[in-house]
């Protein structure tokens, strides 16, 4: 038995409006294991990790550089 779900699909780097797109998938049940259980995802936010990652945008480093005497702050 085969089940078909949609997946948004990328396959290369840039503007999620421009690279994303919907495709049809078949996943054979015979593929999932005694112990896999399948999920049925309705909807899923957005991170906007998520749209750096799909842009390859670089990543912006969180938390502060130690500001010493003399010491200069790679990042705010």
């Amino acid at each position: 038995m085969q089940t078909e779900f949609r997946a948004i699909v990328q396959t290369e780097y840039g503007a999620p409006e421009k690279i994303l797109r919907i495709a049809n998938r078949q996943l054979k049940c015979e593929e999932l294991g005694a112990d896999d259980v399948l999920v049925k995802v309705i909807a899923r936010p957005i991170h906007p990790g998520d749209i750096q990652i799909l842009s390859a945008l670089p990543q912006r480093r969180s938390g502060r550089a130690h500001s010493g005497r003399n010491s200069k702050s790679a990042w705010a």
